[in-house]
């Protein structure tokens, strides 16, 4: 199961949250006069009205970046926060298979000793019987051969 294509990494959430901070920042600070007006703007950044007409219309502009960075820095924590909810999604039901599994290996793990134990007792039966039946004995006449009669007679 390839699980990796079917949704966000956090590295990837945190990576365009990263990313989208900057490039708000960063294009805020171009587009509205910062260094020099490279790109459009009057050039003289954040320093107020320089007269050349740009920023005395009575607009906030340093209010209107600061809430645009806070808007763009909730956007990102909702795209994260959305990734971290699918993610959470795909991953629930492989919980539930590991869980399952996991009740499976136990009730088989159990079942296993309880038939290890049953083995060891009918073993333990099976070698008892078979101790009994092969028990060694030694005849008497190996131990202490019979004397013959005669050599009793003699001895007496």
């Amino acid at each position: 199961m390839d699980l990796e294509n079917k949704y966000a990494s956090k590295g990837v959430a945190t990576g365009g949250l990263v990313t989208g901070i900057i490039g708000t920042a960063l294009g805020l600070g171009v587009t509205n006069g910062g260094l020099g007006g490279l790109l459009g703007g009057c050039g003289c950044g954040r320093r107020g009205n320089c007269g050349c007409g740009g920023h005395g219309d009575g607009f906030n502009y340093r209010r209107a970046e600061a809430e645009q960075g806070i808007i763009a820095a909730q956007q990102a924590q909702i795209a994260k926060l959305e990734s971290e909810l699918f993610t959470n999604a795909q991953i629930r039901p492989i919980e539930q298979e590991l869980a399952t599994i996991r009740t499976h290996l136990a009730r088989t793990d159990q079942e296993f000793r309880d038939f290890k134990r049953e083995t060891r007792e009918e073993f333990g039966d099976v070698y008892r019987k078979l101790n009994a039946i092969t028990v060694t004995r030694i005849p008497q006449d190996v131990i202490c051969p019979p004397i013959p009669a005669a050599t009793l007679q003699q001895a007496s």
